[in-house]
């Protein structure tokens, strides 16, 4: 591969509470098999369902709380793969029920950059097209 560099991809899809029972209840139990039906193979660079951590909310809580996913990995070099990455990771959010998603990549060779994404309506439904909304770049000055 090239570059043998540490790179670290982490962030974090929020789906907003609803007041909604039954769109909650739907949400969180088709996010939750997303994400575990990504298995734990893939092909560099890889997005793999151990990568991700899912939270309902808390048991008691009712409509008050978000759903989060939580990812994170450490890659070598992915920022040569980015697009790769990037097509995949749409993929898999294109699957989910969320409101707005957040991806931040850190490398030894180009910086800190974060990505953020957010849906055209109220919230993304499966299937339903997404927007890059922005990307930015924080470059630290030795």
């Amino acid at each position: 591969m090239i570059g043998e560099s540490e790179s670290l991809v982490y962030g974090l899809i929020v789906d907003e509470p609803d007041s909604d029972p039954d769109y909650l209840a739907t949400a969180r139990r088709h996010n939750r098999q997303v994400i575990q039906s990504l298995g734990f193979e893939d092909g560099f660079p890889a997005i793999i369902s151990t990568q991700f951590s899912v939270h309902g909310g808390m048991q008691g809580f009712g409509t008050h709380q978000p759903q989060l996913i939580h990812f994170s990995m450490s890659y070598p070099g992915v920022e040569y793969y980015w697009q790769t990455w990037l097509k995949k990771f749409e993929s898999v959010l294109a699957q989910l029920y969320w409101t707005s998603a957040r991806v931040q990549l850190e490398t030894e060779l180009s910086g800190k950059h974060c990505f953020s994404w957010t849906s055209d309506q109220t919230r993304h439904l499966p299937n339903q097209g997404i927007v890059i909304a922005t990307c930015e770049w924080a470059h630290d000055i030795i």
